[in-house]
């Protein structure tokens, strides 16, 4: 997943490293905001 900076214009590359009893729901809302900004950013 990458996120696109305002002043750049370059892309992010974000990681996200799950552990053994993580909770998959604060998985899914921290991906979603990203998710919902590149589609709508373009």
């Amino acid at each position: 997943m990458s996120i696109r900076q305002a002043s750049s214009g370059s892309p992010r590359r974000i990681g996200f490293l799950l552990m053994p009893g993580f909770a998959l729901t604060s998985f899914s809302l921290a991906v979603e905001a990203p998710s919902v900004v590149n589609q709508l950013g373009g």
